[in-house]
């Protein structure tokens, strides 16, 4: 009977945990999602950066970049919108061991971009990633943030802007 009773709290323990961890993300999502939605890069810096280790990387398409590297990009990519008309991210999944998480979430993004030509253009963005959390200084801290899949498209078709492909 004790050790049912033990097993019981242990899985207990850890449903609650998960729940707390998986809250505790989306509830940075929510304030990222803000600062993005109001193309404010600051703020979106300085979030990230309490929730980031120092060793933070962020891949995406086989490339991996520093905060410093996607902030600088981001920024770009910011610039180009005009309004952004979604913003928004959540978490799909957690795993999660003693000092070590295995987040996957979705990030959706939506906004208006005009083109060198003076016409205006949807842009929807949306990313399922597999981030890593680990615990640094107590604190659960996202170190990697890998992009798995993601979905581009411009006024409601595919688009790649890596492939150089604009809309007539």
């Amino acid at each position: 009977m004790r050790k049912l009773t033990f097993a019981v709290l242990a899985v207990s323990l850890v449903s609650v945990s998960v729940a707390g961890l998986k809250e505790e993300i989306n509830a940075s999502y929510g304030k990222i999602a803000v600062a993005l939605k109001n193309k404010d890069i600051k703020a979106f810096e300085k979030l990230l950066r309490g929730i980031t280790t120092p060793d933070f990387r962020y891949v995406e398409r086989g490339t991996s970049q520093t905060l410093d590297q996607m902030v600088a990009n981001m920024k770009m990519g910011m610039g180009q919108l005009g309004k952004v008309t979604r913003s928004k991210a959540y978490v799909v999944s957690v795993k999660e061991s003693r000092n070590f998480a295995t987040v996957v979430a979705v990030h959706d993004m939506a906004g208006t971009m005009v083109t060198p030509d003076k016409k205006t253009h949807t842009m929807d963005y949306v990313g399922t990633m597999t981030e890593t959390y680990v615990k640094f200084n107590g604190k659960w801290k996202l170190k990697e943030m890998k992009v798995a899949k993601e979905v581009m498209k411009m006024d409601g078709k595919p688009f790649d802007p890596m492939g150089g492909g604009t809309p007539k």
